[in-house]
Order: structure tokens, then sequence, then C-alpha cells
């Protein structure tokens, strides 16, 4: 099996392709992996960094926006297909391109692979990012700009490959840029079908709250650590944790009563967290987190602080029964407070929680 995306981090993104190699090892699947950038902390010899550079990148976006071509991302994706390639390891893999955040460097790897190889299993999986309306406060242009190359990629590419998405909004946006449907199916990496979870302490002193991933200005992270950081005192029953890329305007060792982590490769404390914490843009955008779904698929309750009026909140509306394993709250102090107060009375009562989806498939069942 061949994986192949920009990077792999501490983003939600990274999370779902760590959870998917995780998944496949688990089907007795032999993994390659080649991504632009990978964190320092991964030392499997079969996951492969091509060492992307900064000021390249930031240059090939310009040229993008002049010519419509992603010269660099293209460069290195032929480059990666010529070298790492042959029919050999294409007959025996498949190969599955993750797109996070309308990188190109992965489009342009299934671009080659589709042209130089006849009948290969390709499968070309859009991850949460590609539907913000404008992702990471990029300029409009530059926005406008990926979206007419992902159009002419895509329409390349329609004819060769199999598509799939982490939601349906991901799917209604390319189609929509495409200007017609797309023969596509939605993915989780977990089965997220019918689960239930009983808020059973035993003999625990301590609830280990965890966040993964990000946490900057995007996130209203001032006010996310500011927040938790005074809860902290008020619920000592419960430890804080974040782990990633944490950034605030203030020095984080100034946050005493929260624990704040270097992200790890390793899955230890999604293993051991007892709730989630999933923490939405601060504006209202269009896409859903991929990280959400990872979190369901660990069985835990989420503490999901997202505004009124984003697709997560919406997909509550939608796809969710009344159940105490989603806490959704917005920005604000007191909401927030309000759900760990019932978190604390779910605890006490050992009340059980059921959640109920609509049937999804998984991308474990691509590894069958």
């Amino acid at each position: 099996m061949i994986i192949i995306s920009n990077a792999l981090d501490d983003s939600s993104s990274g999370l779902v392709i760590r959870n998917f190699i995780k998944n496949a090892k688990s089907n007795n699947k032999s993994v390659f992996g080649f991504f632009e950038e990978v964190s320092k902390n991964d030392s499997d010899d079969r996951i492969i960094s091509l060492g992307g550079v900064r000021l390249i990148n930031r240059i090939d976006k310009i040229l993008m926006i002049m010519f419509n071509q992603s010269f660099n991302c293209k460069k290195r994706a032929k480059k990666l297909v010529n070298k790492n390639f042959n029919p050999d390891l294409i007959k025996e893999n498949q190969v599955f391109i993750f797109v996070t955040g309308v990188n190109f460097f992965s489009m342009y790897v299934a671009h080659y692979i589709a042209k130089r190889y006849d009948n290969v299993k390709i499968n070309v999986h859009f991850l949460d990012t590609i539907v913000s309306k404008n992702s990471w406060g990029e300029h409009l242009i530059v926005t406008k700009a990926k979206t007419q190359l992902l159009r002419k990629l895509c329409l390349y590419l329609s004819n060769s490959v199999n598509f799939s998405f982490t939601n349906f909004r991901a799917k209604e946006f390319l189609e929509s840029i495409l200007s017609r449907e797309i023969n596509a199916r939605i993915f989780y990496s977990y089965s997220v079908v019918d689960y239930n979870y009983n808020f059973n302490s035993g003999n625990k002193s301590k609830f280990i709250f965890y966040f993964r991933g990000t946490l900057d200005k995007h996130r209203n992270s001032d006010f996310i650590l500011d927040v938790f950081n005074e809860c902290a005192e008020e619920f000592q029953e419960f430890d804080f944790v974040f782990q990633g890329k944490i950034s605030a305007s203030r020095i984080l060792n100034e946050y005493k009563n929260v624990k704040i982590l270097e992200f790890s490769t390793t899955t230890e404390m999604l293993e051991q967290a007892d709730i989630f914490i999933d923490i939405d843009l601060f504006d209202v955008d269009v896409f859903i987190p991929g990280k959400f779904f990872e979190y369901i698929g660990y069985n835990k309750a989420i503490l999901s602080i997202s505004p009124i009026g984003s697709a997560l909140r919406n997909l509550y509306d939608n796809d969710f029964i009344e159940n105490s394993l989603i806490f959704a709250t917005e920005f604000q102090k007191s909401s927030i407070k309000k759900q760990l107060i019932n978190i604390r009375e779910n605890i006490i009562n050992q009340k059980n929680g059921k959640l109920r989806f609509g049937k999804v498939e998984t991308l474990n069942e691509l590894l069958v």
C-alpha cells in the first residue's frame, strides 16, 4: 500500500493519515509513505520525507497565481514518481492520495502515476480543509487561483482515479467547481455507526480532557487557554491537556493549571484521555475537522467548542440523536463551564451515552 500526501504532522489531517496507516498495518498491509514534510519524530524507514522548502513554496504560490501552474509541486511530484515508482511496485500496491488544504503536490503525483501506468488502482481522498471558504486566512486571489488549478487537475483525473471525501460538503464543493456531479463516496477513518460510552469513574481520581493538533489565533487560543486555565481550579478532578502546535500571545508557561505538551507521533495520550476537546475555527466556516471523526473512532466523549452556524454544529442538528457524548458549546466561558458541569454530573451518575449516525462507509473498507 502506497500513501502519499503533503505532510505527516500534528494537524487533523495528520491524525487521519496516522490512523489510516495504523489500521492498514493492523490489517497486515505493508505501507510505504511519501510526504513533502514529515514530523521530526517520525523514524519509520518506510516513511519518506522529501523536505519541503518554505521560500521556494512561497515563490511557487506566486507563479501559480500568474500561470495557473504549481511549478515546484509539479517538479517534485514528477521526481518522486520517476525515482521511487516502478511497474512492480505499482502492480503490487494500492495507491492512496490524501489531499489536504488543496495542496497540489499530492494531486500532481496522482496525475503522473495515472499518466504513466494503466489500470493502477488510485484513490484520491479529500480531507476537511478543501471546503474552507478562505482557508487559513489566505488572500482571496490565492484561493481563486487554487480553485482554478484544482478544477483543472480534477477534470483530468476524474476518468482515471476514484475520488472520496471526509464529508458531504467537500464533495458538494468539488462538484460546484466542476459544474457536474461526481461518482464519489464519503469515508471516515473509523466506523462511527452506533456506539455506547459509559461514564464509569471506577477508581479514577482524575479525568483527562485532551486536545491534539494546532491551537492558534484561528481557534482563538488566548481565550481557550485562559478559560481552561481558570476552569482547572474549579474542576480539580479534571486535567486539561493540549498537545501539538500551541501558540498564544502570552508565554505558554504562564498557563500553570493546564498541561501543554509538544507534539508526539505516538497515540499514547489519545488512549489515556477520557474526554476529547474538539475546537473548531473561531469564525464560522464550512469545513468539518477530520479530527472530530477521528476522535469519535476512539469511542470517547467529546467537548466540542464550535460557533453557532458552523458546519459541525449543523451536523449535530442533522445527524445526531440526543445523547450525552457530544457536549457542544460556543466560544463563551459560561457555556464551556456549563458543559463541564454536565460532564461532571454524568461521571457522578455513571451515565451511559449513546450516539447514532446514518450509515457511513469507512476507509477501513478499502483495506479489505
